[in-house]
């Protein structure tokens, strides 16, 4: 391996983990070109990768040209099946996983997979799924990959004891990996802190230029059904999605967490960086929508690099949010997941941040998921109306 090579390889690691996806996507594409073309390596990656990034044509040619170079092993068929069930491939993601089982019926990631999308499953297997799970070292994340599908498919069974059981367990263990628990209070006190020094920047620094493409940024809490949202919006022929790219937070966190503020033209720095990363990425379509739940804390920094976005807050009842937290395992940038009060909140705060946006005439509009599901033909013309896209029933079905 070419030190060339490695470095890429580092660097797009590296931006994956703070969720710069199409960061790392960039830096994967000149790994490619590096190496002279796609190997077995690089496309399990791009599968995987454009999983994320919602790039279902992309992750189809991958999977397709892994498929036919015999190198389809279960790392392969797991994130291959979810490709197949997303894209409404079910029978065939069934099948594949089915085989899969045949050949190592204990591996931890196609069982998470097999009662993810299993019903019925006879009583006996979900012991022995336990029991593997159970087995497994306490560091291991294959544990909670099977804890929190299991938890979910007693709960959808209606044992509410053990569902509870199983869950509570699992988020015990994803809290130990992400280190020790942080106090409610204070991850409530530091998002509120976090998008009043946003405020307060915002207001001091230049903002950038208005530039042709038009940003709407869907800030609403994980779970609250701003991905369905975002897929409806998509549908339109005019619209690019970014999934949830990130790639301005780690720069934004530093804005509001140093004393100083940075140069006059650091935003328009930032915007020409983030506008050569969308063109790279492909997302040219005159309006591009971001679901990237964490910029709800630090939204009017992005509405002065991106003049003219629109922000909407989807909110959903809020119990129905904690629980649909709790019961589906985040990543460690969100250490509220794993303990209901925490999850309260942080709620909690999002709810005083939009009062304090209001507050400072920073318009973020809100739709109701909930209201939304009700009577979806009569809000997507909302949702058209607060966009500036003109709504078509069709696009209930994206």
């Amino acid at each position: 391996m070419t030190s060339a090579v490695l470095s890429l390889q580092i660097q797009a690691a590296q931006c994956w983990a703070r969720g710069d996806l199409y960061g790392a996507d960039d830096l994967l594409q000149q790994l490619i070109v590096v190496q002279g073309g796609p190997t077995p390596e690089t496309d399990l990656v791009t599968l995987r990768l454009t999983l994320d990034l919602l790039e279902f044509n992309r992750a189809s040619e991958a999977f397709s040209r892994l498929r036919q170079s015999g190198e389809l092993d279960a790392e392969a068929i797991i994130p291959g099946v979810r490709l197949l069930t997303w894209i409404g491939h079910r029978s065939e993601a069934r099948y594949l996983l089915d085989q899969a089982l045949r050949t190592e019926p204990d591996h931890p990631g196609l069982l998470s997979l097999y009662v993810a999308h299993g019903q019925d499953i006879p009583a006996a297997s979900l012991e022995q799924i336990e029991r593997i799970a159970v087995s497994l070292p306490t560091n291991r994340v294959e544990k909670t990959g099977i804890l929190f599908p299991l938890a979910r498919y007693y709960d959808r069974a209606g044992d509410a004891e053990r569902s509870w059981s199983l869950i509570t367990e699992a988020n015990r263990l994803s809290s130990m990996r992400m280190g020790a628990p942080v106090d409610p209070e204070t991850l409530k006190a530091a998002a509120i802190n976090r998008a009043e020094r946003a405020i307060i920047r915002a207001r001091q620094l230049p903002h950038a230029a208005p530039h042709k493409q038009r940003h709407i940024y869907l800030i609403g809490a994980p779970r609250t059904g701003s991905s369905l949202i975002q897929s409806i919006l998509s549908a339109h022929s005019g619209v690019d999605s970014s999934a949830e790219r990130g790639a301005l937070l780690p720069y934004l966190h530093a804005i509001t967490e140093t004393a100083a503020p940075p140069p006059q033209d650091h935003l328009s720095r930032l915007q020409a960086a983030d506008l050569s990363g969308i063109d790279r990425a492909g997302r040219t379509a005159p309006l591009l929508i971001d679901k990237t739940t964490p910029n709800a804390f630090v939204a009017p920094l992005i509405a002065a690099i991106h003049p003219g976005s629109t922000f909407i807050n989807v909110t959903r009842r809020p119990q129905d949010v904690a629980l649909s937290m709790f019961f589906h395992e985040f990543p460690a940038a969100f250490p509220e997941s794993t303990l209901l009060e925490s999850i309260a909140a942080m709620l909690e705060a999002r709810s005083s941040i939009m009062r304090a946006y209001e507050k400072a005439d920073f318009k973020v509009s809100e739709l109701n998921f909930d209201a939304f599901t009700d009577a979806p033909e009569e809000h997507g013309q909302t949702l058209g109306n607060l966009t500036g896209i003109a709504f078509e029933t069709r696009f209930l079905q994206p």
